[in-house]
């Protein structure tokens, strides 16, 4: 990695995670010179009679000033002290970089000792590590395929930012980044409670013999789940005291649903409800199995390889669609505005950034080419495609697809009323699509950037409209017939004859479901009549053949009948729209993911 070259590396901490960093730095010769700091001198004389460092002070004052690039790696409620040590020692350009567990104090701590220097400290935590701990445990390949989550933030500079990327990346890791509060979020679930879990597991089965000198008797008779369970019971005690004191009320969170969790199985067992806990393990077991299917392989969650989904389902009755939401952006326009800004250079705030499998993977390209982006967090993406420029906020304007879809629910539903959030940077004017549905009598306007959509009356007449080639895509022209299956007008769609030839091949489901939509004979026009004119039959089950868009326009247009019915084949609609099926049940959309047919 040519932004190691020439530097030395300062490791503060040299046990499991630091010993680790060094022992790949020296085997791959990625920088000059690994320098170690540590309080047990035994364990730096190891690490230098081993080649694993070339120097070694328990004196931080006599090593920081030599450094181009340190890395804390001590205890997470230690890093404050280290941190406080090394300000005054720190060179102009020096990096300083961290390990620990945590993030959101880590990086109030770090502005509060660093100051503007803060721009040049860039949160990290590798998600790798053992029950074993200490240098002795360390080795060379400890982050190969494994992930490190690097949590930026807006003032970090972006050649800093780079730098540490490529030191992870050199040991063989794979790099990702999102916010401080979501990674203490996401860790107290996926790292923090399961070590809670296993500490506790340990206790109570010593507690419940009632002797504790007979407590052996329990564990003479545990088999191989006992100890994959229980394995990470035999972690650093000092260390996850620091863990759970850091993260106290994200892991007091998870752990609250946790115990919620635990009472409806307590509950399943006492009324003897097979079908329920099979159904539970069967949930369980094919996420955990997908997950040890990506772990082992390597793969990120977003992997082309990754086998494809076919999602069911289940849409209820809804009597109004009504409250506030904020929507993504299609990932086609986002995408394009991503490659605008990596041109232009700079640091960027997107906001309505999406989170499909297509975005992602992009995403992820960018990461593995050394383009550190961060996110997206709740839509948030953080891009640091260049130095020198302060950051620029940006707000994508949302799917109009999504839009259409809510605004053909709410249409039919007596008090309806939805706010589409875009925010500052959002669209100043409708998209073609909604500007159509508009002018059809769909209630859709703008107020300031936010789009608010109502309640309409929908004229009962036959209306003609003529798309101009390239001014709709094949999604939006999908969303502009389930807009005429809403009431009891007539819509004659004149589209380019390619374009028709598109269009109607992905209509095929809803045209086999005997929805009332025609092709003339021209070739170029699609009829669509309202579900209400003729008094058609709502299917009570719909095949979208796999086709997501199909699947989110049905679910509209079945809202605004007020009318029940399963849509199968849905492809994947979480990777799709993911959290779509949660905005919608929001709204007032009764709307759930039944299954998932791998």
């Amino acid at each position: 990695m040519q932004l190691l070259e020439g530097k030395t590396v300062l490791i503060v901490g040299l046990g499991l995670i630091g010993g680790s960093v060094a022992r790949g730095l020296i085997a791959g010769g990625h920088c000059a010179r690994v320098l170690a700091c540590g309080r047990d001198e035994s364990q730096l004389q190891a690490a230098l009679l081993d080649g694993s460092i070339h120097a070694f002070s328990t004196d931080l004052s006599t090593l920081v000033p030599e450094a181009d690039i340190i890395l804390i790696a001590t205890p997470t409620l230690t890093v404050v002290r280290m941190l406080e040590q090394i300000a005054p020692l720190l060179g102009e350009n020096t990096i300083v970089t961290d390990a620990a567990s945590v993030k959101a104090n880590v990086i109030a701590d770090a502005r509060a000792a660093l100051g503007t220097r803060v721009s040049r400290f860039i949160a990290g935590h590798p998600i790798a590590g053992s029950e074993q701990s200490g240098y002795a445990a360390s080795r060379s390949d400890l982050y190969q395929n494994r992930k490190v989550i690097l949590t930026p933030i807006p003032e970090n500079d972006p050649l800093a930012l780079r730098t540490v990327m490529a030191l992870w990346q050199c040991l063989g890791a794979d790099v990702r980044a999102m916010n401080a509060q979501r990674h203490d979020q996401v860790l107290a679930g996926t790292s923090h409670l399961p070590h809670l879990l296993a500490y506790t597991l340990v206790n109570t089965l010593v507690e419940s013999v009632g002797e504790p000198d007979r407590s052996q008797q329990v564990f003479d008779f545990a088999a191989g789940g006992f100890a994959d369970f229980s394995r990470i019971a035999s972690s650093d005690p000092v260390m996850w005291r620091d863990i759970f004191l850091a993260n106290r009320d994200a892991t007091v969170a998870v752990l609250d649903h946790y115990m919620a969790d635990l009472q409806q199985m307590r509950a399943l067992l006492l009324r003897a409800d097979g079908d329920a806990l099979q159904s539970r393990f069967r949930r369980a077991k094919q996420v955990r199995d997908d997950f040890i299917r990506r772990f082992r392989n390597g793969q990120c969650s977003v992997s082309e390889t990754a086998p494809r989904a076919s999602e069911v389902l289940t849409v209820g009755v809804a009597v109004r669609v009504f409250g506030r939401c904020r929507l993504s952006a299609d990932s086609e326009s986002a995408l394009e505005c991503l490659d605008e800004i990596l041109k232009e250079g700079g640091t960027w705030q997107l906001e309505n950034f999406p989170d499909d499998r297509q975005a992602l993977q992009r995403l992820q390209a960018l990461r593995l080419g050394g383009v550190p982006v961060s996110g997206p967090d709740n839509g948030s993406l953080l891009v640091f495609s260049d130095v020198g420029q302060d950051m620029r906020q940006l707000s994508l304007p949302a799917d109009p697809v999504q839009v259409a879809a809510l605004a053909i629910a709410a249409t039919a539903l007596e008090g309806s009323g939805v706010r589409v959030i875009a925010g500052e940077g959002g669209a100043a004017q409708l998209p073609e699509l909604l500007d159509t549905l508009q002018g059809i009598g769909y209630n859709i306007m703008l107020e300031g950037r936010d789009i608010l959509i109502g309640t309409a009356a929908l004229s009962d007449e036959r209306l003609a409209l003529n798309v101009p080639v390239g001014s709709l895509t094949d999604d939006q022209c999908l969303a502009l017939v389930a807009a005429g299956l809403v009431g009891q007008q007539v819509l004659d769609i004149k589209l380019d004859k390619v374009f028709c030839d598109r269009v109607w091949q992905r209509l095929q489901p809803w045209v086999a479901a005997g929805l009332p939509i025609e092709r003339a004979a021209d070739g170029d026009t699609l009829k669509v009549s309202g579900l209400r004119r003729d008094r058609v039959t709502v299917p009570n089950q719909i095949d979208c053949r796999g086709d997501s868009v199909l699947a989110m326009l049905s679910v509209a247009w079945l809202t605004s009948t007020q009318h029940a019915a399963f849509i199968n084949g849905a492809g994947e609609y979480r990777q799709r729209f993911p959290g779509l099926a949660a905005i919608w049940h929001r709204l007032g959309v009764p709307l759930a993911v039944l299954s998932e047919v791998v």
